[in-house]
């Protein structure tokens, strides 16, 4: 449970180095105004000086440097993939479910970039192909099931993607979602073992709705 945990965590930081070459840098968000939203009963905030989420109780996460820490710990390793070339962090938050699947853990991640693509719609599929190359060089199946540009909540437009995957002999499935704020680009990933998904992708939509940039 554990190899697939942070397999997929350090995959989701693999393919964000991708966006960074592909002509994205870390950039600062302008603050956001605050709307109204109704959060579910037994739900719980999580956040970091950039970031907050309401998710289920069950969830549990923390920054960057939190999640460096424990990669280090765990797999006695330097997880350089989380900052860019000038030391800056690059993910935001992440988390995972503790109630989710034995043999997988669904898990939640932020990436915070900015881009000179003025057009969500662009952006998203260029993250797409991005993320598919990168995918077959790290011998990953991975395909987009579902591509839409929503509105959530207080949120226009979101733009989401679900994927089917199937990584270290596991079935996942993710729904990202990237939210334009100016020239800065907020993309969430959720990931879930497949059988789990459908009964969870109401969850996570609802939770997008729930978040906070600064």
């Amino acid at each position: 449970m554990k190899k697939v945990f942070y397999s997929c965590l350090i995959l989701l930081t693999i393919l964000s180095v991708v966006l960074i070459l592909s002509g994205c840098n870390l950039g600062k968000s302008t603050e956001k105004s605050q709307t109204a939203i109704e959060i579910p009963e037994g739900w719980i905030q999580l956040k970091t000086d950039d970031f907050s989420i309401y998710l289920p109780d069950s969830w549990g996460g923390g920054s960057a440097q939190e999640l460096a820490t424990i990669i280090g710990t765990q797999l006695q390793i330097t997880p350089t993939e989380t900052v860019n070339s000038d030391n800056k962090t690059l993910l935001v938050f992440w988390a995972y479910d503790i109630a989710s699947s034995e043999e997988t853990l669904a898990t939640f991640s932020v990436l915070r970039v900015t881009s000179d693509i003025s057009s969500l719609k662009d952006y998203m599929d260029k993250s797409y192909k991005n993320i598919e190359a990168a995918s077959k060089e790290l011998d990953s199946n991975y395909k987009a099931v579902e591509q839409q540009i929503l509105k959530m909540g207080s949120y226009d437009q979101v733009a989401r993607t679900i994927i089917s995957q199937e990584l270290l002999g596991n079935n996942l499935s993710m729904a990202q979602y990237i939210i334009k704020d100016g020239t800065i680009y907020w993309i969430m990933t959720f990931s879930a073992a497949q059988k789990d998904f459908n009964a969870n992708i109401a969850n996570f939509d609802k939770a997008i709705q729930t978040t906070a940039f600064k």
